[in-house]
This record gives C-alpha cells, sequence and structure tokens, in this order.
C-alpha cells in the first residue's frame, strides 16, 4: 500500500510547489492578468447587459443598433439589448412600473424635458453629478441643450438630438419669387411685416390648387414653441418674469402677423388640428416656407434635392436667439446598470459619428459643439443661433397652458377673435394655472 501512495505523495508536493511558486514569486503576472480583466476579453462589462430603451423614430434617426455593436466591439463580453419603446414619451410606459422599483431597461433614449419632468419629481431618475461631468465637462456640450436637462439645478438627462424653430424654406420657389442674393442663397427676412411681403409673393393660385408661401405648425406639439420663438426671435425674450409674455406690444405684433397673412390667404390653414399638415403640404409642394423645427429640411432634401432646401432664421434670431429642446438621455434608478448607462453614454451618444450622421440626414442638430466642425454649412451655421436661445419653461401644468394657448389661437383664427382678446384670454387663463417649475 505504502508503495502506490508513494508517487501520489509526490505528485501532490510537484503541484503544491508549483502553486506557491506562482503565488509568491510572479506577481506581475498577476497584476497583468488584472490589467487584462479590465482592458481586454474580459473587461469590466463582461458578461453584463444594457438594455436600451429608445422611441422607434429615434431607431431611425440614430445609428443605435451600430453604436451597440461598436459598444460590444470596444468591450468583449458585453451585451447591448436596444428595446422600442412608444413614440409618445417613455413616461406612459415605464412611470408604474419605475415606481414600483422595477424596470426592464438601463437607460432611456428621446423624452423632451416635460416628459422627463414627472420622473424627476417622483425621484426615479439617476442624477449626472460631478463624477460623470469629470471626464467630460460641462462645457463640451452646447449650453442650451445641456440646460435643458437640469432640473432645480440638479441634471437628470443628457441631450441626445437637438432642434431649434426656424423657417424651412424652398430655395428653387425663392429665387422664382426673387427673394435671394446674388449667389442664389435665400435672403433671411428681417422683420414680420417682411415676412409677410416673402409669403404674399410666394403663394400662388393655378388651376383650382394653392401653394401657400407660409405655414405656420399651430397644432398641440407645436403652437406654444412657435409663439415663444417668435417673442424670443424679435425680443430676447418670451417671458415676463415668471409668466410667459402675453401682454406686450411684441405679442400683439405677433398675433396680429399670424391672423393677417392667414386671413389675406397667403398661410396654410389647416395646421391647427393636424401637427402633420405642414410638412405634408411642404412634401408634395403646397408651401414654401415652414415655421416649426430646423430639422425638417434635412426631410425636405430628400425630395427635393439638398440644392433647393435651406434653413432661414425667424426674424432677428440670428442676434437673439430662438427656442431649442432636445430629445433627452435619461438613467432610471430601478435599471440594474447606471455606470454601464453613463459609459455607454459618453462613448456612442455622444460621439461625432453619430451625431453627425444623424444631422446629415435628419436635421437632428448636435449637441456636443465640437460636432458640429465638419458639418455642412447650413446645418453648422445653427450652431450661432442656437447658442443665444432658450428653452421652454417646465411648468407643472405646461399640458393644460399648451391647450389654452391652441384653444384661442384657434378662436382667434377661425372664430375671428380680436387679437387683444386672445391675448387676455390667454394671460388669465394661465395665472389659475400651477405655474411652479418642475
Amino acid at each position: 500500500m505504502r508503495k502506490k501512495l508513494l508517487p501520489i505523495f509526490t505528485m501532490l508536493f510537484v503541484l503544491l510547489g508549483m502553486a506557491l511558486a506562482g503565488c509568491s514569486g510572479d506577481e506581475k503576472t498577476t497584476n497583468e492578468g488584472q490589467a487584462n480583466n479590465e482592458n481586454g476579453d474580459g473587461d469590466q462589462w463582461s458578461g453584463k447587459t444594457l438594455r436600451v430603451s429608445a422611441q422607434s423614430w429615434i431607431i431611425d434617426k440614430w445609428p443605435l443598433e451600430e453604436a451597440a455593436k461598436q459598444f460590444m466591439e470596444d468591450h468583449p463580453g458585453s451585451k447591448v439589448v436596444v428595446v422600442p419603446a412608444v413614440n409618445k414619451g417613455t413616461g406612459d410606459s415605464y412611470l408604474l412600473q419605475w415606481s414600483r422599483g422595477n424596470s426592464d431597461v438601463d437607460l432611456a433614449l428621446g423624452g423632451s424635458p416635460a416628459d422627463i419632468a414627472i420622473y424627476v419629481a417622483k425621484d426615479l431618475l439617476v442624477e449626472f453629478d460631478d463624477n460623470f461631468f469629470e471626464d467630460y465637462s460641462r462645457d463640451k456640450f452646447v449650453k442650451p441643450f445641456l440646460d435643458l436637462g437640469l432640473y432645480n439645478d440638479k441634471q437628470f438627462s443628457i441631450p441626445l438630438l437637438g432642434e431649434v424653430i426656424a423657417l424651412n424654406v424652398r430655395k428653387d420657389l425663392m429665387k422664382e419669387a426673387g427673394l435671394t442674393d446674388n449667389e442664389g442663397n435665400p435672403i433671411p427676412p428681417k422683420s414680420w411685416d417682411e415676412l409677410y411681403d416673402y409669403a404674399k409673393k410666394l403663394t400662388k393660385k393655378e388651376s383650382g390648387s394653392t401653394t401657400y408661401g407660409l405655414s405656420v405648425d399651430l397644432a398641440t406639439n407645436f403652437v406654444h414653441l412657435n409663439y415663444y420663438s417668435g417673442l424670443q426671435s424679435k425680443t430676447g425674450n418670451f417671458l415676463d418674469g415668471d409668466f410667459i409674455d402675453f401682454e406686450s406690444q411684441d405679442a400683439n405684433d405677433l398675433l396680429n402677423f399670424w391672423k393677417k397673412v392667414s386671413a389675406d390667404g397667403f398661410a396654410q390653414p389647416d395646421t391647427l388640428q393636424d401637427q402633420n399638415a405642414g410638412r405634408n403640404a411642404f412634401l408634395s409642394g403646397g408651401v414654401a416656407m415652414l415655421w416649426t423645427a430646423a430639422s425638417r429640411t434635412q426631410e425636405f432634401a430628400e425630395t427635393f434635392g439638398a440644392e433647393n432646401v435651406a434653413t432661414l432664421p425667424l426674424p432677428g434670431s440670428e442676434n437673439n436667439g430662438s427656442i431649442a429642446f432636445t430629445h433627452g438621455i435619461f438613467i432610471p434608478k430601478a435599471g440594474a446598470e447606471p455606470d454601464m448607462a453613463k459609459a455607454f453614454i459618453k462613448e456612442q451618444l455622444l460621439n461625432e459619428y453619430g451625431q453627425q450622421w444623424s444631422a446629415t440626414k435628419y436635421g437632428k442638430l448636435p449637441t456636443v459643439s465640437a460636432n458640429y466642425e465638419g458639418l455642412p454649412e447650413g446645418l453648422s451655421s445653427l450652431l450661432q443661433i442656437v447658442e443665444t436661445s432658450k428653452g421652454e419653461p417646465l411648468y407643472k401644468e405646461q399640458a393644460k397652458l399648451t391647450d389654452l394657448v391652441h384653444k384661442q389661437i384657434s378662436n382667434m383664427l377661425v372664430n375671428n377673435q380680436s387679437v387683444e382678446d386672445t391675448l387676455k384670454n390667454i394671460d388669465n387663463g394661465m395665472r389659475e394655472l400651477d405655474l411652479e417649475m418642475d
């Protein structure tokens, strides 16, 4: 028996000696192995899955699947899954779930500031604190876009896609109307009176069909933003203290312009109820200028050619700015991988490739200043306007205010309510709402 056990004990001692030598004599090898585990085949995200929720239109207008694939290539062993969400802001889908401490996703894309405010109010989101901005500083961002994610001076959203209100125009039609310079570039209107003259010159009625000189998006998704943008571009401010300005002479001038250009037949009449009326009319050749988000210009280029469309500033917005808004990025507290989500944001959602891809194809503006470099002039020139633009205030009852503005402007344009009564009714109604900032 002892003879049989001896070879076994000998082998055990050999193995033990090898193990001890590995522990005491080759510390460098162990450290290298740890480094490889962080940066190589098994880095810090190896074995982890990031679930990214995005509204379906964002999946179409942002190279999100490419971003997921690139992140997984950069971090072998990690997994990123893209989960489509409903288009009306992810609040409807996730509010109850997140309130219960559960989440099917770790990162959400596509909410407007108003969509995200409800999560902030219920303490459901991860704050982007100083640690996040330590290696991706605030000054890299376009400030008005970043500020739209601030709630009570805390950052709960990072801007993914930027928008600004402007005029989307047909260059070829403006050239026919004599509204371009010697190089064929459209001349921006300098006042409401001049914009009225543009609309009049561009309106054509032939064979029973009408091409309107101007269309203003006035349905509930844009009516308030377009009103704010009109005042901001003219005066540099659309607020009167904590209230929206519905009392000044400038407010009166703006609504008088909308009423006159509509009553005289130079503005498309059916934009109050159909939020796509202006967009569809432009695409079909029925509108020469569309007052809405500037991103529409890139969409129209596919139909008319880039040489035949352009973005023009609203009167005064080259100096006073316009209204900016964003589609944001936010992290639910109930998600499983907040740190992985932050890494994905920095590495993939804020990089030049993705932001410029979305800008050149769909007009969604970069939210990082450096990503404007190298863009076509029509897009890069918007940075000057955006930097002086402002966002809408996040009132608790913003939805009620929007409905109020829409109802009264509808009465003005459809039922011939006076501009004075329209402004008075909106102002009185606004002061009955809860305007506490979320």
